[in-house]
């Protein structure tokens, strides 16, 4: 059985034409994560108006009813594809 010879093991030889010293511009696709990832990190953990805003609707006792409850079930598990 012959085996037919592979060539060079440097990999890394057919590289010798790349400028490695010019810096890329990232993306457009980068350049938007990199925003959406700002604004997510200076904005709150929580959004204190939709809080308040929970808090005055369970002070009402006819608040939780049964449409409520279920819309509130469903949008629990709509993120985990039940």
């Amino acid at each position: 059985m012959a085996v037919d010879p592979l060539g060079p093991i440097d990999s890394v030889t057919h590289l010798q034409g790349i400028d490695r010293t010019t810096p890329t511009q990232p993306s457009s696709t980068a350049g938007e994560i990199c925003a959406a990832m700002e604004i997510a990190n200076n904005s709150p953990d929580v959004r204190a108006d939709l809080v308040a805003d929970i808090k005055v609707r369970l002070q009402n006792p006819s608040y939780l009813s049964a449409t409520v409850i279920d819309r509130i079930a469903e949008r629990i598990q709509d993120p985990f594809g039940t």
